[in-house]
């Protein structure tokens, strides 16, 4: 898969809630639209514990899915493309949320 595409992030918050989406798209269009929403809670002890009982092979699961993943890619032909070289000026914007601003 070439890797020549555009790669938009977007970040909304941190208040009561925090999103981060990821589009990524090639001149033929879309490739992939993902979002990862979560919601403040207090960071103690006890929240630590709780996020450790309910999800303690996070980490683990989601590299496993990943690895799986890219062995179905490879079975099915697609093959690893070499790095291409960075660019030679990189852009970043950034844009303040009206909430940042308000502080101000």
């Amino acid at each position: 898969m070439n890797m020549n595409m555009r790669y938009d992030f977007r970040v909304s918050g941190p208040d009561r809630h925090l999103a981060v989406g990821i589009r990524v798209g090639s001149q033929e269009g879309a490739v992939l639209n993902a979002v990862l929403t979560g919601k403040r809670s207090a960071l103690s002890d006890r929240a630590l514990m709780r996020a450790f009982v309910f999800m303690p092979a996070i980490t683990v699961k989601t590299i496993a899915a990943i690895h799986w993943e890219a062995l179905r890619l490879w079975l099915k032909g697609l093959r690893l493309v070499p790095r291409p070289a960075p660019p030679v000026q990189s852009s970043t914007i950034v844009v303040a949320s009206d909430a940042v601003r308000a502080e101000r």
